[in-house]
């Protein structure tokens, strides 16, 4: 039965691998006490077989690494011994980082410092099931070993890589940002969130998607409040999933009632195309909008540059992607705590375009794209000025 099971994992080792990519046919024995395991290379093991395939090559993490840097490996194991990988590695001299059984102390202890525990995780499972069909489990690379890996920076351009793993699938999709909808543990609830939004173009209100049968029995199992007596999502869980879910404020002119109503969810970009970009690991919801909010305000400053400069076409780009990062920031702001939403009000509404008040119903409306008042050298270039709202027509706070 162990042959119609395939598992691939990835680890990171010291050094950078000589080939490619190839195969390690090398026998394994093992020996166990009751305080101890421990394997080794030897003829009279039993017979072992490891495919493996280099992802990426790494520089050292800082001057004084001595062993040449390091090498991002898949590995797809033909058999099932006792540390199959780590003593596979070990024999062509790339002892696994954070390796704790098989190295010396000190480099333990050395790639302890930065990474928190042995480099290697199982990303793949694949078996037959009782009805004889294949079934495939896919789980990404944990948050810790993520941030491990980006402190080596980026992959040198000269070293051993591949997208492809193995000649089947992109290992950014498997290893880094499976599929929304392929299977990943705790999360049925998000992937069936996720199936409502991918059948739709536009968003869908939050509280259509509430209404949904299959939400309400998921929500009720992962123990979220009810509203009126049914279980749902609200606020508090959509902030856990930011990295998934955009939340688009109520449309203008729709009653604003202090709660949940009124919002609409779409899939984030990053999910409907094809982004394969790696997420910061362990970047958690206020965190990630003081990062924007640090973007805007970057992108703000150099636009007033661009246009004391008179680049104005560089102005004008920098400006679309103000506005990109301010709806960003307004979708995330929907998620945080009142408080901190009343403390950013005023950052949000500095991003948006220059507005007027509409006569007829008294919204806000936005003007005709130019620049506006964040330029801040109306001396130097009057025709920059906006044109001033009458009183008459500023709707009372």
């Amino acid at each position: 039965h162990k042959t119609e099971v395939s598992k691939r994992y990835v680890c990171l080792v010291h050094g950078r691998v000589a080939k490619p990519g190839g195969t390690i046919d090398a026998n394994i024995r093992t020996f166990r006490t009751d305080s101890l395991t421990l394997s080794e290379i030897s003829t009279s093991g039993d017979w072992a077989q490891t495919d493996y395939q280099v992802i990426a090559t790494f520089g050292p993490i800082n001057s004084r690494g001595t062993r040449g840097g390091f090498s991002l490996v898949a590995c797809d194991i033909k058999s099932g011994r006792t540390h199959q990988i780590r003593i596979h590695m070990l024999h062509l001299g790339h002892a696994l980082v954070a390796e704790d059984k098989y190295v010396s102390q000190e480099q333990l202890l050395e790639d302890r410092t930065w990474c928190p525990r042995l480099f290697l995780h199982s990303y793949r499972l694949r078996f037959r099931g009782i009805d004889n069909g294949h079934i495939q489990v896919t789980c990404p690379l944990p948050d810790d070993l993520k941030a491990a890996l980006q402190r080596l920076g980026a992959a040198e351009p000269t070293g051993h890589s591949a997208d492809m793993l193995f000649g089947e699938t992109s290992w950014m999709s498997e290893v880094f940002r499976p599929p929304i909808l392929a299977w990943r543990p705790n999360t049925r609830l998000e992937r069936c969130v996720a199936a409502l939004l991918s059948g739709s173009s536009d968003p869908v209100a939050l509280d259509d998607i509430n209404n949904d049968e299959e939400v309400q029995r998921l929500a009720m199992k992962e123990g979220l409040k009810a509203k009126d007596g049914v279980s749902s999502i609200g606020k508090a869980w959509l902030s856990k999933h930011w990295r998934v879910f955009e939340v688009v404020p109520p449309e203008s002119g729709s009653p604003n009632l202090g709660n949940d109503s009124g919002l609409r969810l779409r899939l984030r970009p990053t999910y409907t195309e094809g982004d394969r970009d790696v997420a910061d690991p362990g970047l958690d919801l206020e965190r990630k909008v003081e990062a924007v909010r640090f973007e805007l305000e970057e992108l703000q400053r150099l636009k007033q540059r661009a246009v004391a400069e008179e680049q104005y076409e560089k102005a004008a780009e920098i400006k679309k992607r103000c506005e990109s990062s301010s709806a960003e920031l307004s979708s995330l702001l929907q998620l945080v705590d009142d408080d901190v939403t009343d403390q950013a009000d005023q950052a949000t509404r500095a991003t948006r375009a220059a507005l007027h008040v509409n006569a007829e119903d008294g919204n806000w409306i936005e003007q005709p794209s130019k620049f506006e008042e964040d330029v801040r050298d109306e001396a130097l270039f009057p025709s920059l000025v906006p044109s001033q709202v009458p009183k008459a027509l500023v709707p009372k706070r």
